[in-house]
């Protein structure tokens, strides 16, 4: 999120997410994000994403929902 949003996410991004499988120690984590909504808040252009996280064998092991400014 920070590598994308920069400063959007550091200053007032939330996240919200929870485990669903287990992750193991040689497991090779990758994270993903769709874009769901945008809004206007506050002057600025606000992003909602469903965020999520599988495994090297397409299982998913986090889900959650997450927020950030654009620009």
């Amino acid at each position: 999120m920070e590598e994308h949003f920069g400063d959007g996410w550091v200053r007032g991004g939330k996240i919200s997410a929870r485990w669903v499988c287990p992750v193991y120690v040689d497991d090779t984590i990758t994270p993903y994000g769709r874009v769901v909504a945008m809004e206007e808040a506050g002057g600025r252009k606000r992003v909602e994403l469903t965020v999520w996280c599988q495994n090297q064998s397409g299982a998913k092991t986090g889900t959650g929902t997450a927020q950030a400014y654009v620009g």
